[in-house]
């Protein structure tokens, strides 16, 4: 059953702020700050551009797989942040979540103009940069977004239908019944879709498996666009294979994480009482 005192739901909504902060502030800083710059520099040197470490850097930054861990680690937190307080209650963990992203595509921006000692004109940063970095930004908090409507509507119908059990029980025996809604906490199955944190971390890896699928086959596209050629379908195949096994991998990290936060709840309440 859904059990949330005030006390304890907006102690659990700021230990989620400050894990989002933490972990998103980190994240996407030694991406944007540090990695990236040094990739930048190394791709476009002729000495190091075809060391073991740049290809390593090329990953974590050009191909995502630092966004990915930070998506993973950081989506749990707003899902359980809404889960215990509601939107309106735990609406501080994704406007902090929104305004890093934010603040991340400016980073970027601006780092990678001091790396390469130039800043575009005016008109030509309205032309060519702004609408590059808006439609990335736009597709980035719009796949956040989708997560936050998801864990909002599917608790907001756990609820009514919690309630509606309870009423039942109660014209049934007159006294409080038993209440045979599927517990959300502790998470006992894989996967399931009665439990609305989890049918919203499935959501989560989902949409990020889109997304890696999406960015590999612009590219491709991009590749025959320019050169009249792509990599090939094996390439490709390899590509959405590893796509597929990563969104797998996500998912699992979020369903356990989420387990984690409620027990450490629980266990803050227990230690209180």
């Amino acid at each position: 059953m859904f059990v949330s005192t005030p006390d304890s739901s907006a102690r659990a909504i700021r230990a989620m702020f400050r894990y989002t902060l933490l972990v998103v502030a980190l994240g996407f800083g030694i991406c944007s700050l540090v990695l990236s710059p040094v990739y930048q520099i190394a791709e476009s040197n002729v000495l190091y551009r075809e060391e073991w470490w740049c290809y390593v850097l090329y990953y974590l930054t050009q191909e995502g797989l630092i966004d990915l861990a930070v998506f993973t680690l950081a989506y749990p937190a707003t899902i359980y942040a809404i889960w215990v307080g509601g939107l309106k209650g735990a609406r501080s963990v994704p406007i902090l979540y929104a305004s890093l992203t934010v603040a991340k595509f400016a980073a970027n921006f601006m780092v990678t103009c001091i790396t390469f000692g130039s800043v575009p004109s005016f008109s030509v940063f309205l032309e060519e940069d702004l609408p590059i970095i808006g439609s990335s930004l736009l597709l980035e908090l719009a796949q956040f977004g989708l997560v936050v409507l998801f864990i909002t509507l599917t608790r907001r119908a756990y609820r009514r239908r919690e309630m509606h059990l309870t009423a039942e029980a109660l014209l049934r025996q007159g006294a409080d019944g038993p209440v045979n809604n599927t517990p959300v906490f502790p998470i006992t199955r894989l996967v399931s879709f009665r439990n609305p944190v989890q049918c919203a971390a499935l959501l989560s890896s989902v949409l990020l498996l889109v997304g890696r699928v999406l960015m590999h086959l612009i590219y491709q596209m991009t590749l025959i666009v320019y050169n009249g050629s792509w990599d090939g379908p094996t390439v490709l195949a390899l590509d959405l294979l590893s796509d597929a096994v990563l969104s797998v991998c996500i998912y699992f990290v979020m369903i356990l994480l989420l387990g984690q936060f409620d027990r450490r709840r629980a266990l803050r309440e227990t230690t209180d009482q």
